[in-house]
């Protein structure tokens, strides 16, 4: 102070505070874009894990599709069959027409999915596009497991009548020496398809809805669910390589 230098010192000193806190600053902007990029690798990987999941719907939507309709056109033959008076012998049945019997189901994959979902950078407007598709890919899915429960409900229903009317039981006696589950020489039932499929049976009601739900509703929205499938997927891939290049 004797020398006048308080002003240079004071000013020395904010210069230090000023330094002090433009290194705190640097340091937590630079934290912050480590975090970013940390978080941005995690949600890249998080979509490719998205990409696995559709392919592996696909290739279980494209299965369910090959073996509903290998069921429908066996159910359509047999009922064309019934419908003409032809002789439809129990023991030349093909196995094909009891996978109408079974219930079908699609089972989502979706690890992916929650995933990415609950990454707070996917919720930014950046991928507002890609968020929608994923939820019209969630609805057709929806929409799918709706129409399945629908057809494998009222098959359900229609299977306790065949038990009841006993048309089920000479099913199951043919097929468990068709199937080996005894003895070949055990005698297989004298039965005919004319006689289950008479009047308003249940193995009937079964045949025709089965035929009219699979080609009216469950067909088309399997292709439908594989197509948005593919347009989510063309949308991940374009985000993976043109925001986060490897």
């Amino acid at each position: 102070m004797r020398d006048n230098k308080f002003s240079k010192y004071l000013l020395y000193a904010i210069g230090e505070i000023l330094l002090v806190i433009i290194g705190i600053l640097l340091a937590l902007q630079i934290n912050e874009w480590d975090s970013q990029r940390s978080e941005a690798r995690l949600l890249r990987n998080d979509l490719e894990y998205v990409l696995e999941d559709l392919n592996e719907d696909r290739i279980t939507l494209y299965a369910l599709i090959d073996q509903h309709k290998a069921s429908v056109r066996i159910c359509s033959d047999f009922l064309d069959q019934y419908m003409a008076g032809m002789e439809m012998p129990l023991n030349k049945t093909n196995d094909s027409l009891w996978d109408a019997l079974y219930e079908k189901r699609f089972k989502r994959n979706q690890n992916g999915f929650e995933k990415v979902l609950s990454s707070k950078l996917f919720q930014s407007d950046k991928f507002i596009m890609l968020r929608e598709k994923m939820d019209d890919y969630v609805n057709e899915i929806e929409r799918l497991i709706y129409d399945e429960e629908r057809l494998n409900y009222f098959i359900e229903e229609k299977e306790l009548e065949m038990f009841t009317e006993g048309s089920f039981s000479t099913i199951y006696e043919y097929g468990r020496v068709h199937n080996g589950y005894t003895d070949k020489e055990v005698a297989i039932p004298n039965f005919d398809w004319q006689d289950l499929l008479k009047g308003g049976s249940a193995m009937k009601a079964i045949l025709l809805r089965y035929e009219d739900d699979v080609r009216t509703f469950l067909l088309p929205q399997y292709n439908r669910t594989v197509m948005v499938g593919k347009e989510l997927e063309k949308l991940i891939e374009n985000y993976l390589q043109k925001n986060w290049p490897k």
